[in-house]
């Protein structure tokens, strides 16, 4: 059974500096396995209480996308949640295997659009207790853009056993926003832009944007997009950018299961 949201995993082009950003955000590393051979680091970072995965390949191809990989969830049985989802019109993309941190198996598919999903199963959790005192208060959400809306919000309620938490509509009153939870993370099913990354960003609750970017400044992160009204009506965004490209939306609105 698939239990957990865990993780978008991220491809990153320099380690060194792609942490040294993420600790500009107060992140917290839980997890830094260097794998034998191929010496890839794998590390994981948690955001007050979500979490990324960074992965770097000391030796990667010229050529090589660097981003938002996959998005992740935990389960007790790999091999049966695997063939479920097979069975559910999702492609094999690595049949289940050790992972190569030691911890656990893994296996990753893609759903029909061609977004990669893993699937784990290990004994360890890295997640841990949220300390409340960074600048970053709650993980908001992974953003997901689909081709439709419908189907994936299918998919997401019944294959992978998600909660639905609440619509929300976007300037105009369409395309609406679908946000979906288990565990304590929540997946946002937009459709997704003309041209647009499948996974577009992930997105973190602050206290006051605007005071949270004045903060950011002083550590020496600028906004790629300024603080404005959000479409949804709702608080103020504002976007950063981190090494390789991966857009992270701040946002001051209510938790999602308030509204």
């Amino acid at each position: 059974m698939i239990y957990e949201l865990n993780h978008f995993g991220i491809f990153v082009e320099d380690i060194d500096k792609t942490l040294d950003f993420y600790a500009k955000l107060d992140a917290k590393k839980v997890f830094h396995h260097t794998i034998e051979g191929p010496q890839v680091q794998v590390v994981y970072l948690q955001l007050a209480g979500g979490m990324i995965e960074l992965v770097f390949n000391p030796n990667a191809p010229a050529g090589w996308k660097y981003g938002i990989d996959h998005l992740a969830f935990m389960t007790d049985d790999l091999e049966g949640d695997y063939q479920r989802l097979i069975d559910a019109g999702c492609t094999g993309d690595e049949a289940p295997k050790k992972a190569g941190t030691g911890k656990g198996t893994l296996a990753f598919l893609r759903r029909p659009d061609g977004a990669r999903i893993e699937l784990l199963e290990r004994d360890v959790d890295f997640r841990i207790a949220d300390s409340g005192d960074g600048i970053i208060k709650g993980f908001d959400h992974y953003a997901y853009g689909v081709d439709d809306l419908d189907e994936a919000s299918e998919f997401f309620a019944k294959t992978m056993g998600m909660a639905h938490v609440v619509n929300i509509p976007t300037g105009g009153g369409t395309p609406t926003r679908s946000f979906y939870n288990i565990g304590y993370d929540v997946l946002g099913l937009r459709v997704a832009e003309e041209g647009s990354e499948r996974f577009p960003h992930f997105a973190l609750r602050v206290d006051n944007v605007d005071e949270t970017l004045a903060v950011l400044a002083d550590r020496g992160v600028q906004p790629v997009v300024a603080s404005a009204a959000s479409k949804s009506g709702l608080g103020r965004n504002a976007y950063l950018a981190d090494p390789d490209g991966v857009r992270i939306e701040l946002l001051d609105r209510p938790e999602l299961s308030t509204l």
